[in-house]
């Protein structure tokens, strides 16, 4: 598990006598809300070379939507590789999870024995594997306010 990735070098690229920059936006704390996503990714547009996104924690709990912002974030990972990254926030940890909603809202939608016997595990996997921070250029490092709890 990498504790801090560093992104290749943001570069600028000419296109026809037009000049454009890569850009990062930094989007954190959803806390399960899909609206929130939604709108989000409508100001930013698609990931591409030019637009990379760095998701900061806290994707769940709270809201009714964690597991499908869980989901849709790590889909754009897989989708867009190089261009959408994470890290991990303090609700990334299954403590968290239990405490601040996300396994009572997978067991309503799901059944009371899928967080404990099969997602919660999955779920501790995903959140270990992310990075607790990401470094730019070596100007700037990015994390979220404070690390998941021992």
């Amino acid at each position: 598990t990498n504790v801090v990735v560093t992104l290749p070098p943001l570069q600028q690229h000419r296109h026809r006598q037009q000049q454009q920059q890569q850009q990062l936006t930094v989007i954190g704390d959803l806390h399960g809300s899909l609206s929130d996503l939604e709108a989000v990714l409508g100001l930013t547009g698609e990931p591409s070379p030019n637009n990379l996104l760095l998701f900061n924690g806290d994707f769940a709990d709270r809201g009714d939507h964690g597991i499908e912002v869980i989901v849709i974030i790590c889909a754009l990972v897989l989708a867009f590789p190089g261009r959408v990254y994470c890290n991990r926030g303090n609700h990334e940890d299954v403590t968290m999870s239990m405490m601040y909603g996300l396994s009572e809202e997978i067991q309503h939608k799901y059944g009371a024995t899928t967080f404990p016997n099969q997602l919660g595990t999955l779920l501790d996997e995903f959140f270990k594997s992310l990075p607790l921070a990401t470094v730019i250029e070596k100007d700037a490092m990015i994390v979220h306010g404070g690390p998941p709890p021992p």
